[in-house]
C-alpha cells in the first residue's frame, strides 16, 4: 500500500503565515495615551477606542488602531504648541 494522500504536507498551508494581531490591556493604552485607565474605557464605552471583549469581560484593545490614534494625538499636540 503506497502513501496517503493526506499524509504529506499541503504547500500552501505552509506559505501562508499570517502575523498575529497584538493587543493591548487598558493599562497599557493609557500608558501609551498618557491618560488613566478610567479615561481609556470610558473611550471604549463611547465608542472612541475600538476593542475585543475577552470571555471574562476584559477589554483588549489592537495596538495598530492604538498607534494611529497616539499619532494623531502627538501631532495635535504640536501643532498646539507651535500656535499658543
Amino acid at each position: 500500500m503506497g502513501p496517503r494522500w493526506w499524509s504529506k504536507p499541503i504547500p500552501w498551508r505552509e506559505e501562508v503565515r499570517m502575523p498575529r494581531p497584538v493587543y493591548l490591556r487598558t493599562s497599557e493604552v493609557a500608558r501609551l495615551l498618557h491618560v488613566s485607565p478610567k479615561t481609556v474605557s470610558r473611550w471604549a464605552k463611547e465608542g472612541r477606542l475600538p476593542y475585543l471583549a475577552t470571555l471574562g469581560g476584559h477589554r483588549r484593545f489592537p495596538l495598530s488602531e492604538i498607534e494611529k490614534l497616539r499619532g494623531a494625538l502627538t501631532y495635535v499636540e504640536t501643532i498646539g504648541d507651535l500656535i499658543g
